[in-house]
């Protein structure tokens, strides 16, 4: 056992392994209880023995913070934001620093807890695109119109396309018919509307369909069909009805029906409303008298 003269406290044997230190901060720990102000073991000494404890008890130490912390997350958390905010510069100097002289550690570590926690990385990402989801689209947005104007990107992302629909072209069709199949009434809402923002679209693709199982000839557009709209000034081709007002239910009739040889030129189309058309059905003009004079 060594003793010291407790006159000079410039110098002060630890108790633990006897070596003496300076009396000082840097080597023992402040206690207005113990002589002098300070611990009899140096914090050297101090720090193994609470090291052993914490091992000994580790268990108990791991439920009592997370409880502690449980019970204290918000106020927690908001002391180390405003902590933050406040020295923000020196944070971020800090942090790259500590990155860069543990850069391996760092990694791991990163990694580790990214596979722990993987459905909440995924959620929260989720969250975040859901509600800043204008904002993204936003910048999505300018980044494609910028990426898209140089030639070579538009052609090196075709074929990136063309290649990855190839190498998973099986699995999206199984998605695409797992998606169909759990959203039947979702898909016919949207046809619905489709059809009904987009009506000389669709009655395009429909002729179009009668005329390839015809074998007619010739093809139109809804571009077609909207100029025709527009000679007929909205009114049915034929008399019968008085030219009565088309609306937006009327019908694309071929003049010289499909069935008797006419073609699927814009030529041989008209608009009428749905009592000439299946009046006339598949009569020549001046085979149907009931048509009357022509618009």
């Amino acid at each position: 056992m060594h003793f010291h003269d407790i006159t000079d406290v410039s110098q002060k044997y630890c108790s633990k392994c006897g070596e003496s230190k300076p009396a000082t901060s840097e080597y023992f720990v402040a206690n207005k209880n113990c002589r002098n102000g300070i611990e009899g073991t140096c914090k050297k000494c101090r720090n193994v023995r609470l090291r052993e404890f914490a091992d000994t008890r580790r268990e108990h130490l791991v439920e009592y913070k997370h409880k502690w912390y449980t019970v204290n997350k918000e106020r927690l958390n908001e002391r180390n934001q405003n902590y933050y905010y406040a020295n923000r510069e020196r944070e971020i100097e800090r942090r790259k620093a500590n990155y860069q002289a543990n850069t391996e550690r760092e990694r791991e570590t990163r990694r580790k807890w990214a596979i722990a926690n993987t459905e909440r990385i995924r959620q929260t990402h989720l969250n975040w695109r859901i509600a800043n989801r204008n904002h993204l689209r936003k910048i999505q947005r300018v980044y494609r119109e910028k990426w898209f104007a140089n030639p070579d990107n538009k052609e090196r992302r075709r074929e990136y396309e063309r290649s990855w629909y190839q190498a998973n072209k099986e699995r999206i069709q199984e998605y695409t018919r797992q998606w169909r199949t759990a959203n039947k009434k979702r898909i016919r809402e949207l046809e619905r509307a489709r059809r009904a923002n987009n009506p000389f679209v669709f009655k395009a693709y429909k002729l179009r369909r009668r005329a390839l199982e015809a074998g007619a000839e010739g093809f139109h557009t809804a571009a077609d069909i909207q100029a025709q709209y527009k000679s007929q000034n909205g009114r049915c081709y034929y008399a019968a009805c008085g030219h009565s007002k088309l609306g937006d239910t009327y019908h694309v009739d071929h003049v010289t029906p499909l069935s008797r040889g006419g073609s699927n030129w814009p030529e041989n189309l008209v608009l009428t409303c749905p009592r000439c058309n299946l009046s006339k059905g598949g009569k020549l003009p001046h085979e149907w008298p009931e048509g009357g004079r022509l618009l």
